[in-house]
């Protein structure tokens, strides 16, 4: 039984045998394709090489040039001087030109040496007292120029020689408002020629003048600065006539007097 089934199996597996598809024949692979394959294989494989670091240059120091500014103002130094022991103090003026801006310093005594920081420009430049009853320049020069960065040195306020119509005001100096006058009548005088008015001014030196046609015997003087006077009358022939130095003149004020002393000692006249 046994010999009879392990016949039976190897037919079984005869005919399983035959009944089996044939074996194909494997297709060639193309040489070139294989060896692409392989070097991709191979690249893939190999690592990539890592670059070598850039060496990055260490900055060189250098200075750099700081932008020149160009200055904005120049600069006026000098005196100012004092006419007398009764000036305290000394108010400088710089009136631009063009603009008509006015920067001012004040110098009070005993100092007598001044610096002035200004723009650019033209200046017409004077002085007054805080008062303005006395008025100072600068000799020989009315305007200066200043420039940017530069310097004007001795520009001294010494002159007092310019009388009170000489020296210019601040444009926000109205005189008539700070100003008084005196009027009167002149009597005893019977020489009938042209007469000269003075009035003196005790503290400043200033004088101030009218001049009357033969046969006029009143007078006024304007524009007087506040203060003490004395009026004296002059006729070409030198005769004169005059009052006592004690005439005051108070702003915004006329003041009267009449003038009937003749003979008398009195300065001499500065319109002659």
């Amino acid at each position: 039984m046994r010999r009879t089934f392990l016949l039976l199996l190897a037919f079984a597996l005869f005919l399983a045998a035959c009944n089996l598809p044939a074996r194909s024949t494997p297709t060639p692979v193309s040489s070139g394709l294989v060896s692409t394959v392989v070097a991709a294989t191979l690249q893939a494989m190999t690592p990539a090489a890592t670059p070598a670091p850039t060496e990055t240059p260490t900055p060189v120091a250098t200075d750099i040039p700081l932008p020149t500014l160009t200055p904005s103002t120049g600069r006026i130094n000098g005196r100012a001087c004092y006419q007398d022991k009764g000036l305290l103090e000394i108010v400088l003026y710089f009136q631009e030109k063009r603009t008509g801006q006015v920067f001012q310093k004040s110098v009070a005594s005993p100092k007598e040496v001044y610096s002035m920081e200004l723009p650019p420009g033209t200046y017409k430049i004077y002085g007054w007292t805080p008062d303005f009853t006395v008025g100072v320049m600068v000799k020989g020069v009315d305007m200066v120029d200043v420039a940017p960065g530069g310097l004007l040195p001795g520009i001294d306020f010494c002159d007092f020689s310019r009388g009170p119509y000489g020296v210019p005001y601040p444009p926000d100096f109205s005189p008539s408002k700070e100003r008084g006058s005196i009027s009167g009548a002149i009597s005893g005088y019977g020489g009938g020629r042209q007469l000269t008015v003075v009035a003196f001014n005790q503290t400043t030196g200033y004088w101030y003048y009218v001049i009357l046609m033969p046969g006029v015997t009143t007078f006024s003087i304007m524009e007087l600065v506040a203060g003490r006077y004395q009026v004296v009358v002059y006729d070409d022939l030198g005769v004169t006539g005059g009052s006592q130095p004690d005439i005051y003149v108070i702003a915004g004020k006329e003041t009267k007097i009449e003038i009937s002393q003749w003979g008398g000692t009195y300065p001499a006249n500065p319109v002659k």
